[in-house]
């Protein structure tokens, strides 16, 4: 009994469907994250000496494709680990490192974004460096 009234369902919104355009709702076809763009995919903070540092600006990242609203996530992938990005869970970012008198230091970041739908994509490396050189 169980199956017919099942199979009977099914007949039923097939039918229906047809008489009624519009009468069932369409299944959501989610597209993929199609690409992750960065401003730059370099990032810099350079001191001489004792004069005032020069630093690169925000990178903020775009996404296309996809369904919004998204989720992003710095994340680490490789180098000095000292080296953080300044906000972790949004689609711009700057990067910090207690420097000393005189060092060179190097990290690579990427942007993981995942869309309401669960698609994931990561986009390019981005390199951050830190440089403090000393004059001598």
């Amino acid at each position: 009994m169980r199956r017919i009234v099942s199979r009977l369902c099914v007949v039923l919104f097939s039918v229906l469907s047809m008489i009624v355009p519009g009468a069932l709702p369409a299944a959501a076809s989610a597209a993929a994250i199609d690409a992750v763009t960065c401003s730059s995919y370099n990032w810099s903070y350079y001191r001489y000496f004792n004069r005032s540092p020069v630093i690169s600006p925000p990178i903020t990242c775009t996404v296309s494709g996809g369904v919004a609203p998204y989720t992003y996530h710095w994340g680490y992938a490789g180098g000095d680990p000292n080296i953080q990005a300044t906000n972790v869970s949004g689609n711009t970012t700057s990067f910090q490192r207690g420097v000393g008198n005189g060092g060179y230091w190097v990290a690579t970041w990427r942007l993981e974004v995942i869309d309401s739908a669960g698609s994931t994509a990561v986009s390019p490396a981005v390199t951050v460096e830190f440089e403090w050189e000393t004059g001598q």
